[in-house]
């Protein structure tokens, strides 16, 4: 495995070695400590296994924090949390995704990366997601035929804007 990158602020230290990727043209890794952001060229795959090591630097807990807890699933936890290694698995999900650096519990940096697929082509993927959208916006037009609905935004509560994608599909069949 070689060793991807590495991120050290005064508080912690995170080296991440796996597979180097060949792609070209995803977005780069991106890793924000702060005001500084920095890009690297790195991109992640499907699939494949890397090994990360995160110790503190100041003898406060530390913990890498991603949202799905089964990407971190096997990263243990030692020396009273002042160290966090193990493996990190995306398994077949692809896209972007993010994880978050914490030093005794306070937010000290961040890695955005894109997890690139390794069984289908970009484009490929980009078609299935095109198509999967407009089947989505066909099931809510389908449910919102029978009924009238004011389209509008409640304060607080954020609006699903599926009524756009209706108004673009409709659009593109008059030309």
């Amino acid at each position: 495995m070689a060793l991807l990158f590495t991120v050290e602020t005064s508080r912690l230290r995170l080296t991440w070695n796996g597979p180097a990727s060949g792609a070209v043209g995803a977005d780069p890794l991106v890793v924000a400590v702060g005001e500084d952001v920095r890009e690297h060229a790195v991109w992640f795959e499907e699939e494949a296994a890397y090994s990360v090591l995160l110790q503190s630097l100041n003898g406060a807990p530390v913990v890498l924090r991603h949202r799905d807890p089964v990407v971190t699933s096997g990263l243990v936890s030692a020396d009273q949390g002042r160290v966090v290694h193990g493996r990190i698995r995306f398994g077949s999900q692809a896209g972007r995704t993010r994880f978050d650096l914490l030093v005794d519990g306070e937010a000290e940096a961040s890695i955005q990366a894109s997890v690139l697929p390794t069984k289908l082509t970009e484009a490929e993927v980009l078609t299935m997601r095109a198509e999967v959208e407009a089947h989505a916006t066909g099931l809510a037009v389908a449910a919102l035929r029978p009924a009238s609905l004011v389209v509008g935004r409640a304060p607080g509560v954020p609006s699903v804007p599926v009524w756009l994608t209706s108004v673009q599909r409709a659009f593109r069949a008059l030309n």
